[in-house]
């Protein structure tokens, strides 16, 4: 156990020394009156940093066994430096699945594991692959990249409000409680198996509020997103039980947040969701709930967020006139892990619809689009485990009219195809909706 106790010492120093700086973006007053004096729950200028910071951050991530070492880290955009470039996309394939660096730390890591000797045991290995060090035991090399990563990350959440993203994650756990990630998974497999639906692109998968969070911060402060007051459109292509919509208006004051889903069962759980923010009709309101979690959080919300539209569609995201329009948006966003190559390529098909300056996040692949440029790709974790998170921004080329044909139908099964990053992805976030 000698090593496992070095690798622990090593992290408990380097974790010790960072800290992180408390955002001064500016909110409306309403959403500020419930922080008090203290400034909210996030962690105040100076202080050290907590373990779940580190969690975030990506470096030492031990959950689902995720080796996210510190070259992933190195690779999160700076204030100083932009992201290692994504390639323009080339028209060819469905895009990359995870930025370069990504790939070549997991290769890395799992290649350290096989390759190094037994006799510091299987435990240690593993703890030494997910800490991102490239030796049996740590050297001052290996020491010095994880501590330079740690800076680059802090100094990419220099200019983030931490803390606000915290004080909106308690309210959006308020409001979820009664449907917890195993509900959704349940109510997926059980509509997917009843309709013999085998595709991986129906695979379930919810977000983690702090990573969403920080990918509007940078949209709002480091790409010029959303202006400096309230308004504008979100959407969620593929919305399950509703979470990201409500996520981002929890986030930014949208005037409208909508969402589409395929599966009948979820798209009913995104339903239940709108009744608990809203307290539904005066038909639907029990004993129980005579109002919804909006009215209750009046002196916690802005008048803004408490009027937005909230909509969900059972449908084809893909089907923008017989399902959802979601055109007009300008913020949009798709968990794409599982997505298909196909259904990738129709989705990038109809977000070229889009206006110039719209963005558009994706988890684990990029859209497969040169109508869109990738601002940066940072890796986070999620229900399932890893996830890049890119965000793109559509730019000035006009969209190609032989892009969008319409409707995907949903095949029962895919054919098979060679393993890539996004495929092993994919498997990873199928195995783990067995697991709460």
């Amino acid at each position: 156990m000698e090593a496992r106790a070095q690798v622990d010492a090593v992290l408990a120093d380097i974790l010790s020394g960072m800290t992180i700086k408390q955002g001064t973006r500016s909110e409306p007053a309403a959403d500020r009156a419930s922080a008090g004096a203290s400034g909210g729950a996030g962690l105040q200028p100076g202080c050290p940093s907590q373990g779940r910071t580190a969690d975030l951050l990506g470096n030492w991530d031990t959950a689902k066994g995720a080796p996210l070492g510190a070259p992933l880290a190195a690779a999160a955009p700076t204030r100083s430096g932009a992201t290692p470039p994504v390639p323009p996309f080339d028209g060819g394939g469905s895009g990359a699945s995870c930025s370069s660096s990504s790939s070549s730390s997991s290769s890395s890591s799992s290649s350290n594991n096989s390759t190094s000797t037994s006799t510091s045991g299987e435990w240690e290995q593993r703890a030494l692959a997910r800490s991102g060090f490239t030796n049996t035991f740590p050297n001052a090399a290996s020491v010095a990249a994880a501590a330079a990563a740690n800076a680059a990350a802090l100094d990419e959440l220099a200019g983030l409000d931490l803390a606000f993203v915290r004080r909106r994650e308690a309210l959006y756990n308020r409001l979820i409680s009664e449907c917890p990630t195993s509900l959704g998974k349940q109510t997926s497999i059980r509509e997917r198996t009843e309709k013999g639906l085998r595709c991986s692109s129906l695979v379930y998968g919810e977000i983690a509020f702090e990573p969403f969070g920080l990918t509007f911060e940078k949209i709002k402060v480091l790409y010029g997103g959303l202006g400096g007051g309230g308004g504008g459109v979100f959407y969620d292509i593929g919305s399950g039980t509703g979470k990201p919509a409500f996520a981002a208006l929890l986030l930014h004051p949208f005037a409208r947040v909508a969402g589409v889903e395929v599966l009948e069962g979820l798209h009913a759980r995104s339903e239940a969701l709108r009744r608990r923010w809203e307290g539904g009709t005066a038909e639907e309101r029990t004993a129980e709930q005579t109002e919804g979690l909006r009215d209750e959080l009046a002196d916690e919300l802005c008048a803004a967020t408490r009027a937005a539209a909230v909509r969900f569609v059972c449908g084809d995201a893909t089907d923008l006139e017989g399902s959802l329009d979601w055109s007009d948006g300008d913020v949009v966003f798709a968990n794409s892990t599982c997505f298909s190559d196909t259904l990738l390529r129709a989705v990038a098909g109809c977000a070229e619809r889009l206006r110039a300056g719209a963005f558009f996040i994706t988890f684990t692949k990029r859209l497969p689009s040169a109508c869109f440029d990738v601002l940066e790709h940072h890796v986070y974790r999620m229900s399932w485990g890893a996830a890049t998170v890119f965000i793109h921004r559509r730019n000035g080329r006009p969209a190609d009219p032989g892009r969008y044909g319409g409707s995907v139908a949903v095949p029962a099964a895919e054919p098979a195809a060679l393993p890539t990053a996004a495929a092993a992805a994919a498997a990873v976030a199928s195995a783990a909706e067995g697991v709460d």
